[in-house]
């Protein structure tokens, strides 16, 4: 079916030639209370929104539909959890802060996190003391590691 064109060219092609974000397909939950939910595709990209401080956008898979990651209302993105705080309440997954700008990860006890340069030496973290002055870094070579200051 076609909206906005005589030619679709998938089950529902929707077209706008406006620009802008108009080129837009909004999901009405509740109007009154402003909880609608949409997918814009504007001129400087895909947009996903929940018109709402207290809804998240959700990212699920699998035929359960089981939740992978979320970003809240306040602008947190979590992976693997949908606590924003996993390490304090145990919880594995990661989760970036919005607000403050910490990660925080929790893993279980045989995992830890992988940092891989491929066939250069070099930096692999670099440490940074406001946003330009360098102040460490960890680089490694085929053969060791080095914890730089």
């Amino acid at each position: 079916m076609g909206i906005g064109t005589n030619n679709p060219a998938t089950l529902l092609h929707l077209v706008s030639d406006q620009g802008g974000s108009t080129g837009r397909i909004k999901f009405d939950c509740n109007v009154t209370s402003g909880y609608d939910t949409k997918i814009e595709a504007t001129d400087t990209g895909l947009v996903l929104t929940a018109e709402s401080n207290s809804r998240s956008v959700a990212f699920n898979t699998g035929s359960s539909g089981t939740e992978r990651g979320r970003f809240d209302g306040s602008g947190n993105f979590c992976i693997a959890t949908t606590d924003i705080s996993p390490i304090t309440n145990n919880e594995l997954g990661l989760c970036v802060r919005q607000a403050s700008g910490n990660i925080s990860m929790n893993m279980k006890s045989v995992n830890a996190p992988n940092g891989f340069r491929r066939n250069t030496n070099g930096d692999l973290f670099r440490f940074y003391r406001n946003s330009t002055t360098q102040v460490g870094s960890i680089s490694v070579t085929s053969s060791a590691t080095a914890y730089n200051t």
